[in-house]
């Protein structure tokens, strides 16, 4: 499976966690209240790139002038 293949299907809190490195337990804790969007199965729950985002600038504080920019801006 390619890179952008995996990326396509989404990311699981092990592998956000390795590529943000981010510890498995904070990882859980930034995506509290966020469904898994990606292509999900019984073993794990899989997050789309602008949800992990999303979560991720909620749990750390970061916004923008008027609301959050659109991720092309990112």
């Amino acid at each position: 499976m390619k890179p952008s293949e995996k990326f396509a299907e989404g990311l699981n809190i092990t592998e956000i966690g390795a590529l943000f490195n981010i510890s498995h337990p904070t990882v859980g804790r930034i995506l509290y209240g966020f469904s898994p969007d990606g292509n999900s199965d019984e073993k794990s729950k899989r997050y789309q790139g602008s949800t992990v985002l999303s979560a991720i600038k909620r749990y750390y504080g970061a916004t923008a002038g008027d609301g959050d920019p659109p991720l092309e801006k990112e």
